[in-house]
């Protein structure tokens, strides 16, 4: 079920679609690593107090739909699921570090359609490869 937030003057049912890359979209996010991070970031969604709706997970993205509060600018959510990941897969993968200067590329997608975007997404994770 998903979650909704209620104020005093407004009920809101607000839900993104993201999706982000590896740096120069090395599949850097081999079975084990993919595994944490379903954990990590549904860990850190919840710091948010925001619900992952759905999740895949590919070897060198990212594509996402998650429930926030309307307070929360696209940005601030994106960058606090990519920093804690980042802190958390680094820390325990330390080859990781070795391999790339850092773990995602700046770029994201954020849309909040009601049926995910696969063409705009594909799209745009087609751009990143030399990012």
């Amino acid at each position: 079920m998903k979650q909704r937030w209620r104020a005093t003057e407004a009920v809101s049912d607000i839900s993104y679609y993201f999706a982000w890359c590896t740096k120069y979209r090395r599949k850097l996010l081999d079975l084990d690593i993919r595994n944490r991070m379903d954990n990590l970031l549904r860990s850190a969604a919840l710091q948010l107090n925001a619900k992952i709706e759905e999740l895949d997970l590919f070897p060198d993205h990212v594509v996402m739909c998650i429930t926030a509060h309307p307070v929360l600018a696209p940005h601030q959510i994106v960058q606090h699921l990519k920093r804690e990941t980042y802190r958390a897969l680094t820390a325990e993968f330390p080859s990781l570090k070795s391999r790339v200067p850092s773990l995602w590329t700046r770029p994201y997608y954020v849309s909040t359609q009601r049926i995910k975007p696969e063409e705009a997404i594909n799209r745009f994770i087609d751009s990143q490869k030399n990012r």
